[in-house]
């Protein structure tokens, strides 16, 4: 047995916890006892939220009508890059969104990757995060 398993079944062993026991513990707060997990939850985000002592009270906002630039004109993709990440692709796992192999990339990765480069970085010039959606 390993040492991680004999430490978790002392633990659980001293505790007098089921491992899969995930109950929260009841909770003292002022004086009174939370057993409900909700009002558990909500003791928990109010004490956290009550330790932030940000003041944004004279900070402004961005203004609506103007639009971030949002393009990724400086990140280009190589051609090498493409073709190191295509011989990478572990075929024994499930395809992507697009429904494309890895069985099929890998072994193709020389002849594909010029052009896939050239795709993403159109793609990132244009701001088209996904172009195989229609």
């Amino acid at each position: 047995m390993s040492s991680t398993k004999i430490w978790w079944n002392l633990a659980y062993h001293i505790t007098n916890l089921k491992s899969r026991d995930m109950n929260i513990p009841p909770n003292n707060l002022n004086s009174s006892i939370i057993e409900d997990n909700k009002q558990k939850t909500e003791a928990f985000n109010d004490y956290f939220a009550s330790q932030s002592n940000i003041d944004d009270s004279n900070k402004l906002l961005p203004m609506d009508d103007i639009p971030p630039d949002r393009r990724l004109s400086s990140i280009v993709f190589e051609t090498n890059e493409v073709k190191d990440i295509l011989q990478t692709l572990n075929v024994n796992k499930a395809s992507g969104p697009d429904a494309i192999s890895g069985r099929i990339l890998k072994p193709v990765a020389d002849i594909i990757a010029k052009p896939l480069r050239a795709i993403f970085n159109l793609s990132l010039e244009q701001n088209c995060s996904r172009p195989y959606e229609s």
